[in-house]
């Protein structure tokens, strides 16, 4: 995937663990990490992977690499410090995210970062069947859908 723009930023806040906001010249950026998906709230590690992309944003200079937009109008980016921290792939390396390719596919190492986290143990990965955050998004939506009245 060809990169759509560059920029450098600082952190301006960080909403969750694959989800941040950047100031770049006077603008506020909304940035979703692309290739991984982090905990949700109310799941084990969702704290954790937010404090863990907190820390390793703070105080840099962020160095921002847009693949595209979802559709929650995000930039849907790659990261990386101005200490040379790829922010992305150490989310999965520590285990504070899942590799997701479905949010498009990353560089192949990604998916090797994530099997050693799992193999050592790291992070969510304490736990050998952490439930994915897409599958808890899910039962969630399937548990507040309003039930149908039958009228009639």
């Amino acid at each position: 995937m060809s990169p759509i723009k560059r920029y450098s930023a600082i952190l301006s806040r960080v909403h969750d663990g694959d989800t941040l906001t950047v100031h770049e010249s006077g603008r506020l950026h909304k940035l979703r990490l692309a290739w991984l998906d982090a905990p949700e709230y109310g799941q084990p590690y969702a704290t954790e992977a937010r404090a863990a992309l907190y820390h390793a944003c703070l105080g840099h200079q962020l160095n921002i690499t847009i693949l595209r937009w979802d559709k929650y109008h995000r930039e849907v980016v790659a990261i990386r410090t101005d200490h040379g921290l790829n922010v992305n792939e150490s989310l999965i390396a520590h285990g504070f995210a899942w590799y997701c390719p479905r949010f498009g596919r990353g560089p192949r190492q990604l998916a090797e970062l994530e099997a050693q986290a799992k193999f050592l143990q790291r992070g969510l990965w304490t736990n050998p069947h952490p439930t994915p955050p897409w599958t808890y998004r899910a039962a969630i939506h399937t548990t507040r859908r309003p039930a149908r009245s039958k009228t009639g």
